[in-house]
């Protein structure tokens, strides 16, 4: 069952969400609470784009991510993210942020094997998430725009099934957090 979790030396969790559902800083909060390394792969992308010499906008990031995809394939992909990174299945316990694909997902699991990564998905309100677009400058309409990114469409519907774990990403960030340090069996 999902709500019993035992940690051991090589978990690794892998953290889905729509945009401003707070990936990162789920991430963040439990790297400092356990001391555990994380990956990212927006980060991936974003030194990717900084190489290639691109703006670092949303939707050229969004682009990007797809071409890598499209040109790399998943496996190589997620092996890039994780060298990037300097992770690999011997080295757990250690999290990744910014799963945004089925696919992505499958290759992690596949690159990583035999760990399991497990699955935290943040649901977040469009509400929230609109209230914390406008914090940032964002309207509700560029918002939406980012969704329907082909990066985008499979993290409601196909993320938020496999996920082994669902938090309501509209608590406060330390409620989010303590969620998953208590699933975790770490609080």
């Amino acid at each position: 069952m999902p709500n019993e979790v035992a940690t051991d030396a090589r978990d690794v969790v892998a953290i889905a969400g729509r945009t401003r559902a707070g990936k990162t800083t789920l991430a963040e909060g439990l790297a400092e609470r356990t001391g555990w390394p994380w990956a990212s792969f927006s980060n991936y992308i974003k030194a990717e784009a900084e190489r290639l010499g691109l703006p670092r906008t949303r939707r050229s990031l969004q682009d990007l991510g797809a071409t890598m995809i499209e040109q790399l394939g998943f496996q190589s992909f997620v092996k890039g993210m994780l060298d990037q990174s300097n992770l690999g299945p011997a080295d757990g316990p250690f999290i990744v942020e910014g799963v945004r694909h089925n696919g992505t997902l499958s290759a992690l699991r596949e690159v990583l094997d035999p760990v399991a990564p497990r699955l935290i998905f943040l649901a977040v309100s469009d509400q929230e998430r609109n209230r914390r677009l406008a914090a940032e400058g964002v309207s509700a309409t560029e918002g939406a725009a980012w969704e329907r990114h082909s990066t985008e469409l499979e993290v409601v519907d196909g993320l938020a099934r496999k996920a082994d774990l669902l938090i309501d990403a509209d608590m406060p960030a330390d409620s989010v957090l303590n969620s998953a340090l208590n699933w975790l069996g770490l609080d």
